[in-house]
C-alpha cells in the first residue's frame, strides 16, 4: 500500500515485527543489535557505543522494524527506540537474567547489565531497555525490550530559546548517598543535548557548603 497524503485509521494498525525504529545517518555500516550512541563529531549522526554506562546511547540497530520512520539512504542504519528487539550483549561482567536492566558495555556495540549504586539508583540516562531472555556467561544475541523514555523526552522538551540557559550543577566528590559516576552521566546526557552545563565539584558529602552557594 502506498499513500500520497495523509492517512487516518479508526482501527488498529497491525505489524508483525515489535519495534519502532527510525532512519539515521552512521559512521560505519552497523550490523543488527549493535547498540548505538551519539556521535560527537557529527549532527544527528550515530555510532557503536564506545564505552560502559554511556549517557548518550540512542538505541539498538533494528532487523525488521515494526515500524520505521523515517528514509532509507546511503550510510543509514535503522535505530530501534522502543519495543522489542534483539541485542548484542555481554555477560562477562556479569550473568544476565530476563527483568535485568541492560546498559551499554565497554566492549563497543553491546549491552550488558547495570549495577545499582550503592543507594539502589541506576546511573540516569543510560538505560537502553530491560533483558526478555538471559545469557549466563561471554556474549550473544537476546530479547530485549527497548525503553528509552527520558532520552526521547528530554530531546523533545529542550526549546531552542532556551538552549544558551546556563545551568548550575554540583556534586560533593566523597557523595557515599549519590555516586559521582551517576551524577557525571546525567551531566553528559545534558550535555549531549545542547544544555549548557557549568559544573563544579566540591570536596564534601551529601551536603551543601558555603563555596557551592557562594558559587
Amino acid at each position: 500500500l502506498a499513500v500520497t497524503g495523509n492517512v487516518t485509521a479508526t482501527g488498529n494498525i497491525a505489524a508483525k515485527y515489535q519495534d519502532v525504529a527510525e532512519w539515521v545517518d552512521a559512521v560505519e555500516d552497523l550490523p543488527p543489535g549493535t547498540v548505538v550512541s551519539a556521535d560527537p563529531d557529527a549532527v544527528n549522526r550515530v555510532r557503536r557505543s564506545q564505552r560502559a554506562y554511556d549517557s548518550t546511547v540512542l538505541g539498538v540497530v533494528s532487523t525488521q522494524p515494526g515500524v520505521l520512520l523515517g528514509e532509507a539512504g546511503d550510510g543509514k542504519v535503522a535505530v530501534a527506540q522502543s519495543g522489542r528487539v534483539r541485542v548484542k550483549v555481554d555477560a562477562s561482567r556479569g550473568a544476565i537474567r530476563p527483568g535485568d536492566l541492560l546498559v551499554a558495555s565497554d566492549r563497543p556495540g553491546y549491552a550488558m547489565r547495570s549495577r545499582p549504586g550503592t543507594a539502589g539508583l541506576h546511573r540516569p540516562g543510560t538505560i537502553i531497555g530491560k533483558a526478555l531472555q538471559g545469557l549466563a556467561t561471554g556474549t550473544g544475541e537476546i530479547l530485549v525490550l527497548i525503553t528509552l523514555p527520558f532520552a526521547a523526552e528530554l530531546a523533545q522538551e529542550i526549546h531552542p530559546a532556551n538552549a544558551a540557559t546556563p545551568v548550575f550543577m554540583a556534586h560533593g566528590s566523597e557523595d557515599g548517598l549519590i555516586p559521582l559516576p551517576y551524577v557525571e552521566g546525567g551531566r553528559d546526557h545534558l550535555r549531549a543535548h545542547g544544555v549548557a552545563i557549568e559544573w563544579r565539584l566540591y570536596r564534601m558529602g551529601h551536603q551543601i557548603v558555603p563555596e557551592e552557594v557562594r558559587d
